[in-house]
């Protein structure tokens, strides 16, 4: 079992990536990106986190040839039931529903088994040519039933797994950013190179206060809806110039993460996706 390893921190090789703090970026998970060939709007994105399993290899080609960086996104403590690995998972590693989102379950990231799956998902991120990886639920320790994700996940048993997943990621020349899971960053700011916030500005972004002045933190705030491109809430924008003045990259974008994103200054875009053009 994972928790019962001695994981050694590695140094990130100089081949890694680490991105700037203040870079701008955009996330879309609904839909790839429809096409490179032009320059992408908003025209001055430099990092994308976009989908691993359904951003094809030439799409990432294209973006680097425009001078982007792409971090490529993935559940590395969740099971999605549409994904083409899934039936890899045993049953004995599939945990509580993650609230909130149909068809995904908690992983028992201990297990070896699902280790050889994520593995796998850092392997794609490389041959696909991506900067970095992006693994989103980690934080199964915080969990809403307050059960580990079924499994009595621990803070220390995520640690354990990010370090490993970060030494993966390093061995392969990919940046790792820590998605959330805010109580463990102590533990692991030495192994990641950026981190992904959801909605700090509403809950507190204070725990990113030190890590942000050496890496950067890309930080999401979820827009209720928009009508002709402006946030329904406009009080948000105005909410994050603390935010801004500590220069943290934050996006406002709608729970879907298509296309559309605003930024603190007021200024938004729609990046077109395989949906039609709109996010």
């Amino acid at each position: 079992m994972l928790s019962s390893l001695l994981v050694f921190p590695l140094l990130a090789s100089a081949a890694v990536w680490q991105p700037p703090v203040g870079a701008k970026f955009q996330i879309i998970l609904r839909n790839s990106i429809i096409d490179a060939s032009s320059p992408l709007a908003p025209s001055n994105i430099d990092v994308l986190d976009l989908d691993l399993f359904d951003t094809p290899k030439s799409l990432i080609t294209k973006l680097h040839g425009q001078g982007k960086r792409v971090v490529c996104y993935f559940s590395a403590g969740g099971a999605e039931t549409w994904r083409p690995d899934y039936g890899r998972l045993n049953a004995s590693v599939l945990g509580d529903e993650i609230r909130g989102w149909r068809g995904e379950r908690w992983l028992d990231i201990r297990s070896e088994g699902v280790w050889e799956v994520m593995r796998g998902r850092v392997g794609m991120a490389a041959e696909k040519g991506c900067d970095g990886v992006d693994p989103d639920n980690i934080d199964a320790f915080g969990d809403e039933a307050r059960r580990g994700g079924g499994f009595g996940l621990t803070k220390q048993d995520s640690i354990a797994f990010v370090k490993r997943l970060a030494a993966e990621a390093h061995r392969l020349d990919l940046a790792i950013g820590l998605k959330n899971a805010e109580a463990i960053l102590p533990s692991v700011r030495g192994d990641v190179q950026f981190a992904v916030n959801e909605e700090c500005a509403t809950y507190g972004c204070s725990a990113y206060e030190s890590f942000v002045k050496e890496k950067p933190v890309f930080h999401i705030e979820y827009a209720s809806h928009t009508v002709n491109g402006t946030d329904s809430r406009r009080g948000r924008v105005r909410m994050m110039s603390k935010e801004a003045a500590q220069r943290i990259s934050t996006v406002i974008k709608n729970m879907d993460l298509g296309g559309w994103v605003m930024y603190c200054d007021g200024s938004w875009g729609v990046t077109k996706t395989r949906g039609g053009g709109r996010g």
